[in-house]
Parts: C-alpha cells; sequence; structure tokens
C-alpha cells in the first residue's frame, strides 16, 4: 500500500485548513472583539463514533483503522465559527508525532452545540492522538489502535509419518571372537558344565577337564598347554538355531578369526530367550575329533552348538573349539599258522640226500679214466 497517499490527503487537509483558519480569523475581524470572546465562551468538546445525526453524549475513546472519528461540541456562544484540528501526540506516542492529520472549521448551532465528521482513521494510524478546538481552547484524546499483531501461525499438524522420521537408535556393533585349538588328548579339553549331556565327542564327555571356569569364556585363561592353535578352520553362524547364514569365518595363521556384527545381526546378541540369539557351529574336519566348544556365557552342555545371547554392550565375545587328532588304529597281527613248521623239514631231508650221492659217484670215476 502507498502510505504516502494518506499522507497527501493530509497536506491537503493542512492546506485547506490554512484557508479555513485565514477565513476564520478573517470572520473574527469582522465581527470585532464580540466574535473573539464569544469564542471563548464555556464549553466542552468530545470525540465519538455516532453520526451527527443520531445524539452520542457519551465520549469514545478507542479507534480502529476506517472508523469515523466525530468530534461534537455543546455549552458553547450560538452561532460561533470554531477552528479545531487533530494531532498526533509527539515523543513515540503515535505513528503521527506532531503531526496534523486533519483541522478544520465549524459553527456552532443555536443552542451553542456542533458536530463535525472530523477525520477517517487511516492505515498506518496508531497511538494518542489530540482534539483541539482552538478559538475555545478545548481538548481531548483518543487512542487508535492501527498495528494489529500478526495472527500467529496454527500449528500444522505434525504428520503421520514423523515418528518413522525420528532415526531409530543405530544398533551397537559388536565383534565376536573365533578361536581353534587342537589338543593331545580329552584330558585336558575344558568342560563345559554338563559334559556328558548332548555329548558330541562318542562318549568322550566324563574325560574333559572340569577344573576351568563356567561363566564366561577368556581365551586367556581357557587354553590348555600342549593345544595349539590351527588355521584354516570354519565355523558357521546363524541368525537363531537354524535360521539364515550369518557367516562362515575360517581362522588364519593365529587359530582365531574376528566377525564384525551390526544392524539387526548385532541386535541379536542382546536377546535374552535361548534360541534367538547367534547360534555357532564348528565345522569339525576330517582326522579330528570333536573335544568340545564353549562360546560367551554358553558353556553347559557337550554338543556342537551354542549360543550367544544377553550380551551387555561391553563383554568381549570369545568362542574357542576343542579337538583333537583322530588316533590311528594300530591292526592287531594275525598269528603264524601252525602247519608251517611241519612242511619245510619233511620236503627237505627226503630229497637232497637221495639224489646227490647216486649221481655223483657213478659218474666221475668213469670219465676221468678214458681221458
Amino acid at each position: 500500500m502507498d502510505t504516502n497517499i494518506g499522507r497527501r490527503k493530509r497536506a491537503t487537509t493542512f492546506r485547506r485548513a490554512g484557508w479555513l483558519a485565514v477565513a476564520s480569523m478573517t470572520t473574527l475581524a469582522l465581527f470585532g472583539p464580540a466574535a473573539g470572546a464569544a469564542a471563548g465562551a464555556s464549553g466542552a468538546i468530545w470525540t465519538t463514533s455516532a453520526t451527527c445525526v443520531s445524539p452520542a453524549p457519551q465520549d469514545q475513546n478507542l479507534y480502529a483503522v476506517g472508523d469515523t472519528v466525530h468530534i461534537r461540541g455543546s455549552n458553547f456562544d450560538a452561532n460561533t465559527a470554531l477552528p479545531w484540528s487533530i494531532t498526533g501526540q509527539p515523543g513515540g506516542a503515535s505513528s503521527d508525532p506532531n503531526i496534523i492529520v486533519a483541522s478544520g472549521n465549524v459553527t456552532t448551532d443555536a443552542m451553542g452545540a456542533f458536530c463535525v465528521a472530523a477525520y477517517i482513521v487511516l492505515p498506518g494510524d496508531d497511538g494518542e492522538y489530540t482534539v483541539d478546538v482552538v478559538g475555545a481552547s478545548k481538548n481531548d484524546n483518543y487512542r487508535v489502535n492501527g498495528v494489529e499483531p500478526s495472527p500467529s501461525p496454527s500449528p500444522s499438524p505434525s504428520p503421520s509419518v514423523e515418528p518413522s522420521v525420528e532415526p531409530s537408535p543405530t544398533p551397537t556393533p559388536v565383534d565376536i571372537t573365533l578361536w581353534k585349538y587342537i589338543c593331545p588328548t580329552y584330558s585336558v579339553i575344558p568342560a563345559n558344565v554338563n559334559p556328558t549331556n548332548l555329548d558330541a565327542t562318542g562318549g568322550h564327555g566324563g574325560e574333559l577337564d572340569t577344573s576351568y571356569g563356567t561363566a564366561m569364556v577368556n581365551p586367556a585363561t581357557d587354553v590348555p598347554a600342549g593345544c595349539t592353535p590351527k588355521s584354516g578352520w570354519q565355523f558357521t553362524l546363524t541368525a537363531g538355531n537354524g535360521g539364515a547364514v550369518i557367516a562362515t569365518p575360517t581362522t588364519g595363521d593365529n587359530g582365531s578369526v574376528v566377525v564384525h556384527l551390526t544392524g539387526a545381526n548385532a541386535d541379536l546378541v542382546k536377546n535374552e530367550t535361548w534360541g534367538s540369539g547367534v547360534f555357532v557351529v564348528e565345522d569339525v574336519k576330517a582326522g579330528y575329533d570333536f573335544g568340545a566348544l564353549r562360546c560367551y556365557t554358553d558353556i553347559h552342555n557337550g554338543d556342537n552348538l551354542e549360543n550367544i545371547i544377553g550380551w551387555n554392550g561391553e563383554d568381549a565375545i570369545a568362542c574357542i573349539a576343542y579337538n583333537i587328532v583322530t588316533p590311528e588304529v594300530t591292526p592287531t597281527p594275525s598269528p603264524s599258522p601252525s602247519v608251517e613248521p611241519s612242511v619245510a623239514p619233511s620236503v627237505a631231508p627226503s630229497v637232497a640226500p637221495s639224489v646227490a650221492p647216486s649221481v655223483a659217484p657213478s659218474v666221475a670215476p668213469s670219465v676221468a679214466p678214458s681221458v
């Protein structure tokens, strides 16, 4: 909006007011001191929004943009011209400090009263304004609430998808270290709590060493003397018992391998219910026999199947598999046949003596003399 329009209108009003003021002073000069005295007679003024057609004895001091300010007066000298003006209060009290926004002249009626539609409140008007009837030295004030506060925007309803936009906590990655050891005998292999239950050793569970701890697997303490790490040994990890395969890692040169789990697979180890965690199985190679498998806190039975659950987010998770070399089976030698001694003596004596003597004597003497 061009706010200068209102100001240009006001400038025009000021010029008109100047001429009216001159005319008013001319009138006073013509009528002489008596007219001046009449203008100074006792009277009262007030502002109202009611039109001049209707009586409005009540003062109105609050206006909005677009309202018409009417100035009313009573108890003045009859038939007297009175100049008036409306001025913005100074010092930041109005948006028109010390500016005359409207002015003019009004003549009282035979009863000494008057009413004038003085001013339409313009956009941009705000604050306190004073109304003066100059000739009578009468004054009244009114206020304009012109600057309306911007309405607060209605909050948009939260979209239904907002909860899903909120990022879910990122699962904590987890590392599982798997170790493989070959031991000389069953008797040095650490036993689980119930090594003969679900025994996968083929009946050797009762021979395992029960002196090892069964709270949580610790590679620093759970490796017997004489057991050596083995590379190239594979494990299978699944999501739950019989679930999808997560990884099939193979041990390296030091006999270990680390499996790094992320996302949903990492969350599996936090589950508390048996059967819902990460399951570990070692793939036993030909030429070796199963000894034991111990994983994290699953150190319960003698089977080749352990379940990693209940991880607290801090413990190091380790699994250790123990095997022995399959013992070679030495065949028992068969006993010598009982007929062997009786055959050799019976053949040799009967043939050799009977042939040699009968040939040699009869041939040699008969040939030598004839030559």
